[in-house]
This record gives C-alpha cells, sequence and structure tokens, in this order.
C-alpha cells in the first residue's frame, strides 16, 4: 500500500459522515486487541484551548524525557500531524503498515457495522502509540466527549476539560449546560479531572455534579498561579512559579492554556522539573492559532469560528493591528453573523473565498452577509487571487473564518 492508496483508504469512510457513539471503535480496538488498555493517557475536551493545552502537555513531558504521543485534530497541513511522538510526525511508512492491518479487519466487517473515518483515525493513533511504546499520550477528543471515539479509553491519568462555549449545537446541544455534559462524558470513575478556570455557572455546576457522581478528584485551575509580565502579538511573556517563560503560542487565553495543561502534568503525577516547563512551554506551537507569519506587513492566520476563539481573535486584532485587510473563508453551519458582527467592522476591506471543503460557503454568499458590517467587500474567484490582491493593498493582513482556509493559506507563504 502506498501512502496515497493509504490516505485515500482512510477518506473513503467520509461518506459515513460523524456518527457519535463507541460501539463501532471499541469493537474495531478489540480486534485489533484493545492497545488503548496497554496505554496511559490525558484526555483533554473543551470547545476551546483543547489543541494548545494538548500541544503544552506534549511539548513539556517530552522535554523532561517522556515518550509521548499526542493525537490531534484537525490537521492543517499534512494529515500525518494527527499522530505525533515527541513531536514527530508519524512516517509515511508506518502509516501505510498501520492503515494495512486495520483493512485487514474492516474489511471483514458487514456495510452496516463499518467505522467512521474519525473512528479510522482514532485506532491508527492508538495503535501506533502502543507499537513505539509511548509512555504517555495527550489525546484530543474529536468532538463533545461522552460518544467521541477517543473516549473508548478507561482509566486517563487525568481528564481534562478546557473552555466551554458554544459550539456543534447539531451534536451536543443548544445551551452551554449540555455541552459541558457532553464534555464531562471522558471523566471516568476514581480519576482526576482538571477544569480550566474561566466557565459559565452552568459549566461548574454540570462538572461538579459529575465528578461528585463518579467519585473523581476535581482541580479547578488556580488562576492566582500565573501573571503576565508583557503581552506581545506573538506571545505573552508569563510569570509562573518563580520565573519567567515566554509562550510561543499568542492570544489573551494562552496563559490559562498553559497553566491547565501544567496542573493536569501535576495531577497525573508525572515528574517536571521548572526548567522541563519553561522549556517545553517555549517549544510548543500551534499553526494557524493567531499565528504570525509575517512582520512587515504584518500577516496573521487564524482558524477561530466560534464565539470565544472569536473574542480572542477580537482582542488581538484591537490590540496590534490599526484596520487591516481580511481574507475570509467560513463553514456554512457555524454562526456566521455573530463572528462576522465582531470583526468584520476592525477591516478596512474583506476579501471572501470559498473554502476547499463542501461545507464552505461560496464567496458571494459571504460577501452578502459580510456587507452588513463592513462597507467594502469583494467575494474573490478562488484564495490566490485574494491572497494577491490583499497584497497589492500594502496593508497589514488577517486570514480568518476557518482553520481549513488558513491551512489552504499556508501554502502561499
Amino acid at each position: 500500500m502506498t501512502y496515497k492508496q493509504a490516505t485515500d483508504y482512510i477518506d473513503s469512510f467520509l461518506i459515513f459522515g460523524s456518527k457519535l457513539g463507541l460501539e463501532r471503535i471499541t469493537k474495531l480496538l478489540n480486534d485489533l486487541g484493545n492497545p488503548q488498555d496497554k496505554l496511559k493517557f490525558i484526555h483533554i475536551a473543551g470547545t476551546n484551548g483543547k489543541g494548545s493545552t494538548s500541544k503544552y502537555i506534549s511539548s513539556i513531558l517530552t522535554q523532561a524525557g517522556y515518550k509521548t504521543g499526542l493525537f490531534i485534530s484537525p490537521y492543517i497541513i499534512d494529515f500525518r500531524e494527527r499522530f505525533q511522538i515527541d513531536g514527530e510526525m508519524i512516517s509515511e511508512k508506518e502509516l501505510c503498515e498501520i492503515v494495512e492491518e486495520i483493512k485487514q479487519v474492516v474489511d471483514t466487517y458487514p456495510k452496516d457495522e463499518l467505522p467512521t473515518e474519525f473512528e479510522i483515525v482514532t485506532a491508527i493513533g492508538i495503535l501506533y502509540f502502543y507499537r513505539q511504546k509511548c509512555d504517555v499520550v495527550a489525546l484530543e477528543v474529536g468532538l463533545g466527549g461522552r460518544f467521541d471515539s477517543t473516549n473508548v479509553i478507561k482509566n486517563p491519568l487525568c481528564s481534562v476539560i478546557c473552555s466551554v462555549s458554544i459550539d456543534h449545537t447539531e451534536q451536543l446541544g443548544d445551551t452551554v449546560e449540555k455541552i459541558a455534559f457532553e464534555k464531562a462524558g471522558i471523566i471516568k470513575e476514581n480519576c482526576n479531572t482538571v477544569l480550566y478556570p474561566i466557565q459559565e455557572s452552568d459549566t461548574f455546576k454540570v462538572i461538579g455534579d459529575v465528578c461528585k457522581q463518579r467519585n473523581s478528584n476535581l482541580t479547578i485551575v488556580n488562576q492566582d498561579e500565573i501573571k503576565v509580565v508583557k503581552s506581545t502579538i506573538d506571545g505573552d511573556l508569563v510569570s509562573y512559579n518563580g520565573q519567567e517563560i515566554k509562550l510561543s503560542i499568542a492570544g489573551a487565553f494562552q496563559p490559562l492554556n498553559f497553566l491547565t495543561a501544567v496542573t493536569a502534568i501535576k495531577k497525573s503525577g508525572l515528574n517536571v522539573s521548572d526548567k522541563d516547563i519553561k522549556i517545553g512551554a517555549q517549544n510548543a506551537t500551534f499553526p494557524t492559532r493567531l499565528q504570525l507569519i509575517s512582520q512587515n506587513p504584518k500577516i496573521l492566520l487564524d482558524g477561530a469560528h466560534n464565539p470565544d476563539g472569536i473574542r480572542s481573535l477580537k482582542e488581538h486584532l484591537q490590540k496590534y493591528f490599526d484596520k487591516p485587510v481580511a481574507i475570509i473563508g467560513m463553514m456554512k453551519d457555524k454562526d456566521c453573523d455573530k463572528v462576522l458582527s465582531q470583526i468584520a467592522p476592525l477591516f478596512c476591506e474583506i476579501h471572501t473565498v470559498t473554502v476547499n471543503n463542501p461545507r464552505s460557503l461560496t464567496a458571494e454568499e459571504l460577501k452578502q452577509k459580510a456587507s452588513k458590517y463592513c462597507d467594502t467587500v469583494i467575494a474573490q474567484k478562488s484564495l490566490e487571487s485574494a491572497i494577491s490582491n490583499a497584497k497589492d493593498m500594502e496593508k497589514d493582513i488577517c486570514i480568518c473564518g476557518s482553520f481549513y482556509l488558513c491551512s489552504e493559506a499556508l501554502k502561499f507563504f
């Protein structure tokens, strides 16, 4: 099997869409020998911040000498980003070998029992980390928590709930309380739980109640343990435990995401030094999350698309930019009007594009929405033309609205 054949095989399961539930992944992993039962996990859920929190955990543990797996979604440029050990992606050869093994098992299943694409991806990651004998795996939830395929694991070292807000309402519910309940599904009996400290009151109640029911030791991250010394466009300088640390991921939420990661590591009983924490945090990066890819002009990439993420982007733009030009692409299933009402007035001009994704709004559809909040909006025929026209304006540029868009855009820089 070639690498293209392997990724084509994985993509062939996209037709089954997203089906929440653990029956299919449980059967698949059982037929593969239940490798998940032989690994140690820190399990990370949340609406916002779970990606960067996972990166901080992985980077700090790698610096401390643990062989650390990292499972994330979505990927930005290369599919193999989803499966990393100590910061290195799975090789094409290893991916092909694991996909071939999984295919042999799945080929025996009747059509109505076939797994989804994300379940195949989850199985690849778990089998890879087991084969490579990882000491610990930072396992990021795909969607929700309770019925997400990553929740097939039994006893994590720690369950982490990052910031919870409204997103994916069709699958998870239309209130923060309902969404928090889905995230709380990763909390296991007699295990540690760490909760990001800024939440709506309903989230604190839901997580607290579930922890009591499952005899889980709940730790709410203590904000007083960290202070921002200096905010910069490419990441804050913070003071933690008597030392100053430069965070390499930008954004107002990052100090608390970092602190959530450190708290989770400590509650997991893993041994890390202050030096490991400092160097690990400095080494952690997150492409397309308030990523500055040029200083002159300033070019910012940000994939945020829900209320908390957009709030962070808005604060960043207000603090470091003066009426930049924007390139925006968005998915149909996002609250586009709410997003655009927050950020569109901050731009001198907006170029809308159709993202290379079947769920994308067309450039023209997005233009109609954006025109309510910005005087000059131009629907572009392609991302390439949008970038070319934005550069011609000789102004700072913000590319935002979707991780898919930012992933495409990175290829032009």
